[in-house]
């Protein structure tokens, strides 16, 4: 869910002393596109003087509120609330308890594309961040299935037109406007103000004044009680069959970090993944992998020169494209295609490096395969247990055996340092260094001539040296890596309650 921010709970205390001329007017709450609406409950409660606390609001604001629920009713004849009411489920009967002389009326709800829009005393909308206002998404049942389809079919620019025109409508017909965004750079939200906002103060005239006020809260967080799952005989069945199966790097790092994510994705096979017009991080670094092999694939098993590495810049764009739809069955649109020229820019920058070391550096590198599956069994706790995994990329440089795992985000040097190897088997902050030693492992049964010089990672979004590699790995035996798979194994098998560590995903 989409928690509300600090800046958002600030402005909102502010404004707590003018409550009541707010609840004498009819108050429209906009909700903008999809993941709002955690944060239009938030003002809804707070203009209604109620704040639940329930698993989709861990928030403790009650500092905020100096007035009783109860009281607050008893001053009013009528309350009446024009705006988005998206409840949590029982949030209405809730409110109802408090409501002794039943007087509290909730009208219609209202997106901002519903015709009746019109005039209102006082709007406030939040989200008002670039990247989600404008938006170009609509979550399922805010509209009728026909206009959420007939927005969705139309183009960006159309998109944004329509959003336009709406929004000055309503900007240029209420007497107060509230727009609220989160200027924390470190936030979800990127901090940055919508362009709508930035218009309206380059469009300022005298018969409207444009203020900012940016304000500062510390909030307090409940601490839920953690989920506990205890282990049963479905469970260990389950967990056999993932290790007769072949379990994955990937999977023993779940587990080290997340206990209960492990039990959700790997015991229940559920994934919590929204659906989307857009690619999620997953999808996001299934293509990166995809177009790396396509532009690679040609030259497996030849030493590289620098006309290949140009070929394959050429190659980028096309490739790109294709991939895309080969995997997707859609062209890109939208966010996608923005994320194909970020895509594009970390492939050609990795490109330009191994350019480089064949140029200036008298490298020699050959390509002996690509996204290559690899298994092998190994016996823990008298159980027989197989490993499976895809190693992004093994290749020749300078007449070594490397191993390497691409990765789209930025990874610090440290966490591959075999100093750190007592804390591979429970803390995730080592998992890249584990899934290389699992990698290394398999490798080794397939390539048992050959000594494996390097293990390392290709971080992509490096524009400098992306290639980052275990400093003396040659000192880690196979047994000793063996050894550390099977301790992790063991810990799952041993395990008799499933507990959400608070790691996230």
């Amino acid at each position: 869910e989409y928690y509300p921010t600090r800046t958002e709970i600030s402005i909102l205390k502010k404004l707590k002393d003018d409550l009541p001329s707010y609840l004498d007017e009819n108050i429209q709450l906009v909700e903008l596109g999809s993941g709002a609406s955690v944060k239009t409950r938030l003002l809804l409660d707070i203009f209604t003087k109620l704040q639940p606390k329930t698993e989709y609001f861990p928030i403790d604001i009650s500092e905020i509120l100096t007035e009783s629920s109860e009281q607050l009713l008893k001053d009013y004849d009528t309350l009446h609330i024009t705006g988005i009411i998206d409840t949590y489920e029982g949030g209405l009967e809730f409110l109802k308890t408090y409501d002794n002389k039943k007087n509290l009326k909730f009208t219609s709800n209202y997106h901002l594309f519903d015709s009746k829009i019109s005039a209102y005393d006082h709007v406030i909308i939040t989200n008002m961040n670039e990247g989600f206002f404008p938006f170009s998404d609509i979550k399922e049942g805010v509209l009728s299935n026909s206009e959420k389809l007939e927005f969705d079919d139309m183009s960006q620019y159309d998109q944004e037109n329509k959003i336009s025109k709406i929004f000055y409508e309503l900007i240029n017909k209420s007497k107060e406007i509230h727009l609220i965004y989160d200027s924390d750079l470190k936030s979800f939200m990127s901090g940055e103000e919508s362009r709508y906002i930035k218009q309206l103060e380059l469009l300022k005239t005298d018969s409207y004044i444009c203020n900012r006020q940016v304000i500062e809260q510390k909030i307090k967080t409940i601490k839920n009680e953690s989920p506990i799952i205890l282990k049963d005989s479905l469970i260990d069945d389950r967990i056999e069959s993932i290790l007769k199966t072949g379990i994955s790097a990937s999977t023993l790092n779940l587990f080290i970090k997340n206990p209960y994510f492990f039990y959700e994705q790997k015991i229940l096979n559920v994934n919590d993944f929204e659906e989307s017009k857009y690619l999620n991080y997953m999808d996001q670094g299934t293509l990166i992998h995809k177009v790396i092999e396509k532009i690679y694939e040609p030259y497996i098993g030849i030493i590289l020169e620098v006309k290949h590495l140009d070929l394959m810049k050429e190659n980028l764009e096309k490739e790109s494209i294709n991939s895309f739809v080969e995997l997707y069955s859609k062209q890109p649109q939208g966010k996608n295609l923005i994320f194909i020229e970020v895509l594009k820019e970390y492939i050609n920058n990795t490109l330009e490096y191994e350019k480089d070391q064949l140029k200036n550096q008298n490298a020699q590198i050959k390509i002996i395969s690509l996204e290559k599956k690899v298994s092998t069994n190994i016996t823990v706790n008298n159980k027989d247990v197989k490993l499976n995994g895809i190693i992004d990329r093994i290749d020749m440089f300078n007449g070594g055996l490397r191993v390497i795992d691409y990765k789209s985000g930025l990874v610090n040097q440290g966490v591959l340092d075999l100093k750190n190897i007592g804390s591979v088997k429970t803390d995730h902050k080592y998992s890249y260094l584990l899934q290389l030693l699992f990698y290394k492992y398999l490798a080794e049964s397939c390539y048992e001539s050959q000594e494996i010089t390097e293990i390392g990672i290709c971080s992509l979004k490096k524009r400098n040296s992306p290639f980052m590699f275990v400093e003396n790995q040659s000192t880690l035996s196979s047994n000793e890596i063996k050894m550390i798979i099977s301790e992790v194994i063991t810990d799952i098998l041993e395990t008799n309650e499933f507990i959400d560590s608070g790691n996230p995903l």
